[in-house]
């Protein structure tokens, strides 16, 4: 079942295991779109949704400038950051429309730039930082 609500996290390591946990609702085909200012936390929380998916967390880094990186493990994963397109016309050459409908589960940061691209079923995840380490998490499925 998939987890839907508002969380909090006071840390970095609460915000990997609710990743943690939203990956568990997850299958492919899936998209999931993070939004949330940058440090926010969307890296980290992408991070514990591989980990469970049995990639080294390590691996995973914010592909700000490659805009899509590609991690295999039990499913394939592809986390994709939008933060650097400034024209849909960018949108065009990544090919992101057979990636959001392949194999993989599909985790895309700023989605707001491609918001015309993104497919309606989308997992939505905002995440707001309250003081500190402190967040505002909230899942939702349309």
């Amino acid at each position: 079942m998939m987890m839907t609500g508002v969380f909090s996290s006071r840390s970095a390591d609460e915000t990997t295991k609710l990743g943690e946990d939203l990956a568990r609702g997850l299958s492919t085909g899936d998209v999931v779109a993070f939004r949330g200012d940058l440090g926010a936390g969307k890296t980290t929380m992408i991070k514990g949704i591989a980990g469970a998916f049995g990639i080294d967390p390590r691996e995973v880094s914010s592909p700000s400038f490659a805009l899509i990186h590609e991690y295999c493990g039990e499913v394939t994963i592809y986390h994709i950051d939008l933060y650097r397109i400034e024209k849909p016309e960018e949108l065009t050459q990544l090919g992101l429309w057979e990636i959001f409908e392949g194999e993989g589960i599909c985790l895309v940061e700023w989605p707001e730039r491609a918001e015309a691209i993104i497919p309606k079923r989308a997992i939505r995840v905002e995440i707001s930082r309250l003081e500190d380490d402190e967040r505002r998490i909230q899942i939702f499925k349309p």
